[in-house]
């Protein structure tokens, strides 16, 4: 790492580049002085350094957490291709975790699981919804009525259907309303749990729903 980059990474106003000028001052006149005025140098730079990162705020990431704060996948792959709007709150719920913000990581990672429940409402060819009750009503309804038509198709697909449609109602249940509505807080532990299902759910999603072009398509800006 250069003195440059360090100056920028930690907003040190020049302090090294400045020690950098100073330490070709007068060493070509006067080179018995050289080792005194590096340790001078030395000195100086140690003491401005200590002053100005006084000011500076540094976070732990705990080694058995780091992959959540640096790991661009963690949900997968096939995930991130399949929900492309749902990378930024993976990423930040990864961050959350890894910072010990356990109530901030399940926040995001409800915002992660409304893309599931829309992905699967549109399988059902259910277009919108202003809420998850309302999702999760016609979903029901409508695998109701499917069920009521016996075709070979879904039958095949009625088992997955139910069996998410259920997972999403236990999600909002036990996570979703409680942490949008301020009833609870989730410390690291208990959000690494949360973290495990939503990723288990979602891995389920893309691998066995046929989305479309619209929901593949790339990250809104």
């Amino acid at each position: 790492m250069t003195q440059n980059t360090i100056d920028e990474r930690l907003a040190l106003g020049g302090t090294t580049r400045s020690m950098q000028r100073q330490r070709g001052l007068g060493r070509e006149e006067r080179p018995e002085l050289a080792v005194e005025l590096a340790h001078r140098d030395v000195a100086d730079l140690k003491s401005r350094i200590e002053d100005q990162l006084r000011s500076r705020v540094f976070l732990f990431v705990s080694p058995e957490r780091v992959r959540y704060y640096q790991d661009a996948t963690l949900f997968g792959q096939e995930v991130n291709d399949r929900f492309p709007k749902a990378i930024d709150d993976i990423e930040d719920a990864g961050k959350a975790l890894a910072l010990g913000l356990g109530t901030s990581c399940v926040m995001h990672l409800m915002r992660v699981m409304e893309e599931g429940l829309k992905a699967l409402a549109k399988g059902l060819k259910i277009a919108y919804a202003p809420s998850w009750e309302s999702y999760l009503t016609q979903i029901n309804n409508k695998i109701n009525a499917q069920r009521r038509t016996k075709g070979v198709q879904w039958r095949r697909d009625e088992k997955f259907y139910r069996d998410v449609s259920g997972d999403l109602m236990t999600v909002k249940i036990a996570w979703r309303n409680p942490t949008m509505h301020i009833e609870r807080r989730y410390s690291a532990e208990e959000a690494e749990e949360v973290f495990r299902s939503v990723r288990a759910l979602m891995r389920r999603l893309a691998s066995s729903l046929k989305l479309d072009a619209r929901v593949s398509s790339a990250r809104s800006s």
